[in-house]
């Protein structure tokens, strides 16, 4: 299955906003503790999906709906949970890489619940993103297995490998799910789902109050609460054009490959001869993707 050039505008939107969501959400870490933290951000996505539901005039899902729906928001509670103890216990340096482990699990995942098998090409491309994206975040002056020390150490390492394996198997049913119903219906009841078990998890333990720490950075809410509602939005819409393990593939590599750029521009990180052959290297893996 070829990436049309809409398919692609679209993926890479979704992968801006996702960096975008990735870096809000760090810190929002810093002032509420994961659980509530997840509440607010489901919260705030329910009103633009809410809104695109009743633009659509979606009719409500069927019966086929039903299963991978549950599937995917149980998965999603324990990931986004483990996802914010991860980068709350670790730097994002040693965390973040493990998410480049993603599009291979989803390949995987996606051959046995939907049958989808990308092509050699395609295979040989995100092998290539994978392995240009752990080169990329391995320490300076050291290679790839460095970061296998460095996850060893970690405490935030085992939490972050969890939601890559979670991640992948919940993109998966997202798509089935989305397939069932329509991409506003998915996302408002993914985002409901999520935000009332978390809450049903907190009241249990007393704990609701905790979600009044969300008034000391308003602002910051909202900036996460935007880039993971266009995150979420348009990875459902790349999802039903495209195979699952492509989109994460490419999400990926612009995430990582952003995530240095802005180092360079805005704080003059300097950029090591490896980090740029890594780019290369996901490159590379990009454009074997996208003329497949």
């Amino acid at each position: 299955m070829a990436i049309s050039a809409l398919t692609l505008t679209v993926i890479l939107g979704s992968s801006l906003a996702w960096a975008g969501f990735d870096a809000t959400r760090k810190r929002l870490t810093g002032v509420l503790d994961p659980m509530p933290l997840v509440v607010w951000l489901m919260v705030g996505q329910l009103v633009p999906f809410g809104i695109w539901m009743a633009v659509d005039g979606a009719p409500l899902p069927g019966p086929d709906y039903l299963a991978p729906a549950a599937a995917t928001v149980a998965l999603n509670v324990v990931a986004n949970v483990a996802f914010l103890t991860a980068v709350q216990k670790s730097p994002l340096s040693v965390t973040i890489p493990l998410l480049s482990l993603t599009p291979v699990f989803s390949a995987v995942v996606g051959v046995v619940l939907l049958g989808e098998s990308p092509t050699l090409q395609q295979t040989v491309g995100l092998v290539a993103i994978v392995l240009g994206a752990l080169g990329l975040q391995a320490p300076e002056g050291e290679g790839p297995l460095a970061l296998l020390r460095a996850w060893r150490r970690e405490p935030g390492a085992p939490w972050m490998a969890l939601v890559a394996v979670l991640w992948s198997a919940s993109a998966v049913l997202d798509k089935a799910a989305t397939a069932a119903s329509t991409e506003s219906v998915h996302g408002f009841v993914l985002c409901a789902g999520i935000a009332l078990s978390l809450l049903v998890w907190l009241g249990a333990r007393k704990r609701l109050g905790e979600l009044k720490a969300i008034r000391r950075a308003p602002g910051l809410w909202v900036a996460a609460t935007a880039c993971g509602t266009a995150a979420l939005a348009l990875q459902l819409v790349a999802f039903q054009w495209t195979l699952v393990s492509l989109v994460e593939a490419i999400k990926r590599a612009v995430g990582m490959t952003m995530a240095l750029v802005i180092g360079r521009l805005a704080f003059d990180e300097r950029i090591p001869p490896r980090r740029i052959v890594a780019v290369g290297v996901m490159i590379v893996g990009g454009a074997l993707l996208v003329g497949a």
